[in-house]
């Protein structure tokens, strides 16, 4: 008759903190009767399982503080759901088969206290005899447990990564594991047809092209020879990015550089006809020093569709004296297409952890520490080396 050891100490290193795993028999320890059968037919015991995320050690990152735990405290925990536990009998490599079936558990939403010592029990869990060593991955909650996020907002606050290789169906390596992230936009059609960004570029051209009912070469901006008109011109023609804040900048600082014409100069008719222009697409004359406050119809591009400012890309044609788009032109020699950019990718957490047996259930004692690496030195000292035999 064997004596089965059921408890697993797991520790290891997170993805984004320092997770750590414990496992201990919820039934008596000695004879035959701890055995237990899982559906397949798999011997094994009925286990208490405790995750601890004992502190943060997050580095620099564009999320904010709040998504990604960086202060590393009791409040700003988010929780993790979509954990799964993968069993082995050695040491996975990636070519490991697993030994038995993957172990999901419910969602860590709240942790027992606010000290040192954060942890969340999990009683009466499956683990077949002759586990060694688990694989853990889990993902913070997002808005809510348990729940895919949808909206771009969610995308961009909590992150997305996809996760394949983790479901019985995908599963039969570790090497089948991935994690991929998310487009923004899967295609070109959305930037291409934003009724925003062509308002935006049927308005440079506009521009550019405007006229005055000035003599010539005063009629028209592109031909005008007063100085300060055609640098200005060679400086607007020279645009490459056509967002709605580049659109304010710009025509700010242009509406500004037109303001000291002087009353007699044969150019002012065309200088007032730019400003009057300018004037039309903005809530209130701009303001000196400031970007203009466009009217709504030309504001919130490309950020609407999920992108940055530099992905709105135009080119001046000096033939057809247009302004082109060419933001999903990836051949005109830009280095991002629209389809590059990506969603940041969510926080998961991750171990790769060996077990340590015992034949006693020591979850009670944790709160008498101060930190886990007592729990792991006090409470836990001399647990020996082992699997599920």
């Amino acid at each position: 008759m064997k004596k089965f050891q059921t408890f697993a100490l797991m520790t290891g290193l997170a993805l984004i903190g320092t997770t750590v795993n414990t496992a201990c028999s919820s039934s008596d320890v000695g004879d035959e009767g701890n055995v237990v059968y899982d559906n397949n037919g798999n011997a094994g015991v009925n286990s208490e399982f405790v995750i601890s995320v004992p502190r943060s050690v997050v580095g620099n990152t564009r999320m904010s503080s709040s998504a990604t735990q960086a202060e590393g405290t009791h409040e700003q925990f988010r929780g993790i759901d979509n954990i799964r536990l993968i069993p082995f009998d050695q040491e996975p490599t990636r070519s490991t088969p697993k030994l038995s079936d993957i172990i999901s558990l419910s969602s860590v939403v709240a942790l027992s206290k606010p000290g040192e010592v954060n942890y969340k029990v999990y009683a009466d869990q499956f683990v077949p005899v002759g586990t060694k060593n688990f694989l853990f991955y889990g993902k913070a909650i997002d808005r809510d447990a348990e729940t895919a996020i949808t909206t771009m907002d969610d995308k961009f606050h909590f992150g997305i990564l996809h996760a394949t290789g983790l479901t019985e169906d995908e599963f039969n390596t570790p090497n089948d594991i991935r994690f991929s992230l998310e487009q923004i936009n899967t295609n070109g059609a959305a930037q291409a047809g934003d009724e925003t960004g062509q308002r935006i570029v049927a308005l440079l051209t506009e521009l550019a092209n405007l006229s005055s009912g000035a003599a010539a070469p005063h009629d028209l901006w592109s031909t005008s020879t007063n100085f300060v008109l055609h640098g200005l011109y060679r400086n607007f023609t020279g645009l490459t990015t056509s967002s709605s804040n580049t659109l304010a900048t710009v025509l700010g600082k242009l509406h500004h550089s037109l303001t000291n014409m002087a009353p007699t100069d044969p150019a002012r008719p065309m200088a007032e006809a730019l400003r009057a222009k300018i004037e039309s697409v903005c809530t209130t004359a701009p303001i000196d020093g400031e970007p203009a406050s466009l009217k709504a119809e030309y504001t919130g591009y490309p950020g609407n569709l999920g992108l940055p400012d530099g992905a709105a890309r135009v080119r001046w044609n000096n033939t057809s004296k247009s302004f082109i788009d060419i933001s999903a032109n990836y051949s005109n020699s830009l280095r991002v297409k629209i389809t590059d950019y990506l969603y940041p990718a969510a926080l998961w957490y991750y171990t790769n952890t060996p077990l340590k047996a015992s034949g006693e259930k020591k979850s009670p004692e944790y709160d008498n520490e101060a930190s886990w690496a007592s729990v792991i030195n006090n409470v836990y000292n001399g647990a020996a080396d082992g699997r599920w035999h």
